[in-house]
C-alpha cells in the first residue's frame, strides 16, 4: 500500500509541476481516499488550492498536514 502511495504522490509532484493541475489534484485525492492524513498530499493540495484562489479550502489542508 504504501508503495502505491508513494508512485501515486510522484505522478501527482509530476503533474503538479507541469501544470497539469487537475490530474495533479486527482491524484493527489486518490491518496487522500487512501490515507485522509497524507501530510504531504495535503499540502500539496493546499498549495494547489491557494494557486486558483481557492484560500479557503487550502486552510483546510493545510490544517489536516500540520495534524499529521
Amino acid at each position: 500500500m504504501e508503495k502505491d502511495i508513494s508512485n501515486l504522490l510522484k505522478q501527482a509532484i509530476t503533474h503538479h509541476k507541469k501544470g497539469d493541475l487537475t490530474q495533479a489534484e486527482n491524484l493527489y485525492m486518490e491518496i487522500l481516499k487512501i490515507e485522509p492524513s497524507h501530510p504531504d498530499s495535503n499540502h500539496n493540495m493546499g498549495v494547489l488550492a491557494s494557486s486558483v484562489g481557492k484560500y479557503k479550502e487550502s486552510i483546510l489542508f493545510f490544517e489536516k498536514a500540520v495534524k499529521s
